[in-house]
C-alpha cells in the first residue's frame, strides 16, 4: 500500500515515517537515542549513578510486555515499591562481559541502591515479574542472551531481606507466564528449540518440597527454527492454552497448542491429523479476533479468482480462522480479509464468504470487496470499501459516502456500502460494524 502519511508523532517515544496505517515497532537499539526517562526513573538512575558510578548503559529488554530497563514493583510485604535496573559496565579498564541488575529501596521518599548481582550475558531477552512461589514470593524471571549468542539462559530470582537470591536457571528459547491450570496461580512455560538439543521440548514449571521443579514436558514440532509470538487464551469455557507460533525451516509459520489435563502438559497439534493444515505464510499469528476468549489460528488461502496463474494479479489472501478442541480436532470458525499493513481483520458473514472476492486499489489505499462471477475483471459489482486513514482526513471521506466503523489512537476505518439496495449480496452496515476487528 502506499504511505498514506509521511510522518506521525509517536508522543511517548520519537516521530517515524511509516506505510499505511499499520503501527511501527521499532526496537530501543533502532532509536536515536534512549526513551526519555519519566521522574520517577530519572530520580532511580540518579541513585543507581550514585551508587556505581555514570560509566554505564541502561539495558532494555528485546521481547515481552516490559521493555524497560526499570522494573518498579512491590516485591515484599512492606507498602513501598522497590526498583530493579538492568545495566552494564561501559567502563573500559573494567572488560566486563556481563549484565548487571541493581536493587534499589525507597526509603522515606529517596531510592537507595541496596543490592548488586551480575550474570555472565551480553543482552536482556525478556522480564516478567509473577508469582510462582507457592510461599507467595514475588519472583523476579529474566532472560539473558549469553555470549555465544546462540544460547538464552532463564534465570529465576525471588527478593528477601534486602537481597536478590537465584533460585533457579535453565536454557531457553522463548518463556512465557499463564493460569494454565485454572489454580489462579502463575504457572511458567519455557520451550528450547531443536536447534539447541535436537528436539523442541516445552516445559512446565511448579514449585515443589521447597524448590522449583520441572513438572511436566511436550514435544514440540522439531522443524521450528525460532518462535515468534505467543497468543494465552482459551480453547473452549473451561480450557485455558498457550498457542505458540513459530517459523519453520521452508520459512512457513506453524502454530503449537499448549494445554495442561491436571498431570501432563500436552501439544494439541501434534495429536492432530491436520497439522500441516496450519501451515501458513509469516506474519499471521493466532490471536483473539472476536475478543470472546477463545483463539483462532489463521490459515491463508487465495481469494476467488486468484487461483489462476497470471503476471497481471497481486495474489490477495482470505484468511481461515480454525479452533482446536481438547482432542485435537480443528474447525474452520470464519473466514476474514485479514490486513497485516493496517493491523484490522474483517470477518465475512458466512452467507457471503463463498461468493465474493477483493481487489486492492492502490490509488487511494482501499480494499474493495465485489460480487464474484467466474473471473476477476472490471465489470464486477463492487460491494464494500474499507480503508483506513488520519483522524484528519476523515471528514473529507465521510462527504463522500463513508461511514466511520473504529477508530484507534489516531487512525480511523471506514467503510462506503454498495448503494444498490436490491443486490442480495450487498454488506449490511450491523455486518460491517461488528465484523470489523482493529488489532
Amino acid at each position: 500500500m502506499k504511505k498514506i502519511f509521511s510522518t506521525i508523532i509517536v508522543i511517548t517515544i520519537c516521530s517515524v515515517i511509516f506505510t499505511g496505517c499499520g503501527y511501527f515497532n521499532m526496537g530501543v537499539d533502532g532509536l536515536l537515542s534512549s526513551p526519555k526517562l519519566s521522574r520517577e526513573q530519572a530520580d532511580i538512575h540518579q541513585a543507581l549513578i550514585e551508587s556505581v558510578g555514570d560509566n554505564i548503559s541502561l539495558k532494555y529488554p528485546n521481547t515481552g510486555d516490559n521493555r524497560s530497563a526499570f522494573v518498579i514493583s512491590n516485591l515484599d510485604d512492606e507498602p513501598t515499591n522497590e526498583a530493579i535496573v538492568f545495566y552494564q559496565n561501559i567502563n573500559p579498564s573494567t572488560n566486563e562481559n556481563s549484565i548487571r541488575i541493581n536493587l534499589l529501596d525507597n526509603i522515606n521518599g529517596n531510592w537507595k541502591s541496596t543490592f548488586d548481582i551480575s550474570e555472565p550475558a551480553i543482552d536482556v531477552d525478556k522480564v516478567i515479574i509473577s508469582k510462582i512461589e507457592q510461599e507467595n514470593k514475588v519472583n523476579i524471571i529474566v532472560g539473558f542472551d549469553m555470549p555465544n549468542k546462540s544460547e538464552k539462559m532463564m534465570q529465576i530470582y525471588n527478593y528477601g531481606n534486602g537481597v536478590i537470591n537465584r533460585i533457579y536457571s535453565d536454557s531457553y528459547s522463548v518463556f512465557e507466564t499463564m493460569d494454565i491450570d485454572m489454580d489462579k496461580n502463575m504457572e511458567l512455560i519455557s520451550v528450547l528449540s531443536s536447534k539447541n538439543e535436537g528436539m523442541s521440548v516445552a516445559k512446565l514449571y511448579n514449585w515443589s518440597s521447597g524448590s522449583i521443579i520441572v513438572q511436566s514436558t511436550a514435544l514440540m514440532d522439531d522443524d521450528t527454527a525460532s518462535y515468534s509470538s505467543f497468543a494465552k487464551g482459551m480453547i473452549d469455557a473451561t480450557t485455558p492454552a498457550l498457542f505458540i507460533d513459530g517459523l519453520k525451516s521452508d520459512g512457513t509459520l506453524q502454530t503449537d497448542v499448549l494445554i495442561f489435563d491436571g498431570v501432563n502438559l500436552i501439544n494439541l497439534t501434534s495429536v492432530t491429523e491436520d497439522n500441516d493444515k496450519l501451515k501458513r505464510m509469516p506474519g499471521y499469528y493466532s490471536t483473539d479476533v472476536n475478543n470472546d476468549g477463545i483463539i483462532e489460528i489463521p490459515v491463508t488461502k487465495l481469494f476467488l479468482g486468484y487461483q489462476k496463474e497470471t503476471e497481471q494479479l497481486k495474489k490477495l489472501y482470505m484468511t481461515d480462522w480454525y479452533n482446536i478442541d481438547i482432542d485435537g480436532n480443528l474447525q474452520n470458525s470464519f473466514s476474514s480479509y485479514y490486513s497485516l499493513t493496517d493491523s484490522y481483520i474483517f470477518v465475512l458473514p458466512k452467507r457471503l464468504a463463498e461468493f465474493v472476492t477483493i481487489k486492492e486499489d492502490t490509488a487511494t489505499d482501499e480494499i474493495i470487496f465485489y460480487k464474484y462471477e467466474g473471473e476477476i475483471n472490471e465489470s464486477m459489482e463492487e460491494l464494500l470499501r474499507i480503508v483506513c486513514c488520519l483522524r484528519s482526513e476523515t471528514e473529507d471521506k465521510i462527504q463522500n459516502g463513508y461511514l466511520l466503523i473504529q477508530s484507534k489512537g489516531q487512525i480511523d476505518y471506514l467503510a462506503k456500502l454498495s448503494s444498490d439496495k436490491t443486490e442480495s449480496l450487498a454488506f449490511t452496515l450491523a455486518e460491517v460494524t461488528n465484523n470489523l476487528y482493529v488489532k
